[in-house]
């Protein structure tokens, strides 16, 4: 497979609390790997959309390089994943720029 695509990977921590009970902001930890990108399939889209939500991308990357992260970068704009599927040497992402919305899972993220 042709790796052509740079997304970046971003996973927001949970915020702490200090000794006094104020929140303190967790880190981002941002990676950036290497995908490809692919068309959402029908099923996939319209099953979407009854829930509120818009598939934007869909990203091939090597399951080795997924950590579970909630959010990627792509082209300058930030979009949630809302969707992971591993297939094994490949896990696939749905993207969606409804930052707002909740997340759709299959059970695997």
């Amino acid at each position: 497979m042709f790796w052509s695509d740079v997304i970046t990977l971003i996973s927001e921590s949970t915020p702490e609390k200090d000794t006094e009970g104020f929140a303190i902001p967790g880190e981002n930890c941002r990676r950036t790997v290497y995908g490809n990108r692919k068309s959402a399939g029908a099923n996939e889209f319209y099953r979407a959309a009854q829930l509120g939500v818009t598939i934007d991308h869909k990203f091939a990357v090597n399951t080795d390089e997924y950590h579970g992260e909630q959010y990627a970068e792509y082209d300058g704009k930030r979009y949630r994943i809302i969707r992971s599927y591993d297939t094994g040497e490949v896990t696939e992402l749905s993207l969606s720029r409804n930052l707002e919305r909740g997340m759709v899972s299959d059970g695997k993220n």
